[in-house]
């Protein structure tokens, strides 16, 4: 219950005594923090209890903080295992393809090895730029131009009949 003193303090900015019970390295750490800003130890104490709603108030701005960066680094961390799980799957997929590729290229160098046989060359450089009709295995005509080793070898297989045992 409030009494008319009470109101006259308030009123006046006057202070009363609140004593406190502390240990006595509470007291000691809090004389020597008075001492470096130049305050009583007095001050010292109503300092702190002044500014004890600001405290609570940074500490929980600072936690709310901390909590959004953390938030952020998972989010980022995460993206990070992505990223590279994907980077991953790009270079299995690019080797794959890779392996694909220099198949093919083996495959195209043994055709072109058959292109430059000698004897092929040498057939070849007769018949170069000559029109032919040539018979298949079938007895069908079809005409050919020789402008290539490749015309003179399609011409050869489709004319080339097994013998018979």
């Amino acid at each position: 219950m409030e009494t008319q003193t009470d109101d006259l303090e308030v009123e006046t900015g006057a202070k009363t005594v609140l004593g406190l019970r502390v240990t006595p390295q509470l007291k000691q750490e809090l004389s020597i923090e008075a001492g470096k800003l130049g305050i009583s130890l007095s001050e010292r104490g109503e300092d702190i209890l002044l500014n004890r709603n600001l405290i609570s108030a940074q500490l929980d701005r600072t936690k709310q903080e901390l909590e959004t960066e953390k938030g952020k680094g998972n989010a980022l961390k995460q993206e990070l295992e992505r990223s590279k799980g994907n980077h991953f799957e790009a270079i299995s997929a690019h080797k794959d393809e890779l392996s694909k590729l220099q198949q093919q290229v083996a495959e195209l160098n043994a055709g072109a090895e058959l292109l430059k046989d000698e004897r092929l060359l040498h057939l070849f450089a007769i018949v170069k730029g000559r029109k032919d009709e040539v018979e298949n295995t079938n007895g069908k005509n079809f005409a050919i131009t020789y402008n290539s080793p490749k015309d003179l070898l399609i011409a050869m297989i489709y004319s080339f009949e097994l013998k018979k045992p």
